[in-house]
């Protein structure tokens, strides 16, 4: 079986909800008669381009967050042989989070303030209690 390396171009259009060509994104195809146009084009379609990409981090994150709510309160009310496994899935949703909120953060790096990366890095610290709370009770 021979395995055959996938455009980068397609792949990165698929999970771009097939929006821009990303090679138009980075110039590769544009107008060449018109460079500054080109550049300030280019550098909208990219901003927009990260701006949607960090769209799916951001949703990661939401939901890794809400899986170590719940395996804190699973932690709380199980019987004690499952209580490690709760601990574990906290451990591993706070885990989560935390690499999607940098890549929300990375994608959003051009835009100061920006309210996801706030929220997002405020949804890891509520993972990251949530977390230790369920380790503080699998040590009871």
């Amino acid at each position: 079986i021979q395995f055959q390396r996938p455009d980068p171009d397609e792949t990165l259009r698929v999970l771009f909800d097939g929006g821009d060509d990303v090679g138009d994104v980075f110039g590769r195809r544009q107008n060449e008669r018109c460079p500054v146009e080109r550049i300030e084009t280019r550098d909208f379609r990219l901003g927009r381009t990260l701006h949607r990409a960090a769209e799916v981090p951001l949703s990661i994150v939401e939901a890794a967050a809400d899986v170590a709510l719940l395996a804190a309160h699973t932690a709380d009310h199980c019987r004690g042989d499952v209580r490690a496994d709760a601990t574990a899935g906290a451990f591993l949703a706070h885990g989560a989070a935390r690499a999607a909120a940098h890549l929300v953060e990375v994608n959003l790096a051009t835009m100061a303030g920006d309210e996801r990366v706030t929220r997002a890095h405020g949804l890891v610290r509520a993972a990251g209690a949530a977390a230790d709370e369920a380790a503080r009770k699998a040590e009871l």
